[in-house]
């Protein structure tokens, strides 16, 4: 019912659940995390049970703060994942995100490239790239392949147009490419 966030072991993840609880017990009023207990077993029995009701499975699925709760047990192990890394992660289960997430990342990334090479971070991004390519801190294939992943991202955040698998994957590997060259990994 709340994808509770998995611990290292039982002790661990029952201490998430009772966290869970805790927060649902205050958002609801519950005099005890008790309470809470035994409202999200009638939840289950309501929604996968023998006592199916619809209503109370839309009204669980509609409900912001589960929603909420659920993304957070479910993200939660993400955390620790960088933009470039949390990109490469949801290329199969969220390929839209990713490509989202990539664009948003590659632009942040070019940006410190420039700025560690004397080239104004602040120009535009078509400006920035040639800029890096004229004082040679990239070559004229990795300048012609940046403006493509910049057509990308233009066309993403300007057009609402989707990239292709391909383009999304190629550019979440140069993201990740370019992280770990910052970070002085390759």
């Amino acid at each position: 019912m709340l994808d509770v966030r998995r611990g290292s072991d039982a002790v661990e993840t029952y201490i998430y659940y009772l966290g869970d609880l805790r927060t649902i017990r205050e958002q609801y009023g519950f005099s005890r995390a008790a309470d809470a207990d035994m409202a999200l077993w009638v939840l289950h029995e309501k929604c996968f049970g023998a006592l199916r009701d619809p209503q109370i499975e839309q009204a669980y699925t509609s409900d912001t703060f589960l929603r909420r709760l659920r993304a957070k047990n479910l993200v939660a192990p993400l955390t620790g994942f960088s933009d470039a890394q949390l990109a490469d992660a949801l290329q199969e289960v969220k390929p839209n995100l990713a490509a989202l997430i990539a664009c948003y990342v590659f632009e942040l990334l070019v940006r410190k490239i420039a700025e560690a090479s004397d080239v104004n971070p602040k120009d535009k991004l078509s400006m920035v790239i040639k800029s890096l390519h004229v004082c040679g801190a990239i070559t004229a294939i990795t300048k012609g392949s940046w403006q493509r992943y910049k057509e990308i991202r233009d066309r993403l955040f300007h057009d609402g147009q989707q990239p292709t698998r391909k383009q999304a994957t190629d550019l979440i590997k140069e993201v990740v490419h370019l992280e770990r060259r910052l970070l002085g990994l390759s």
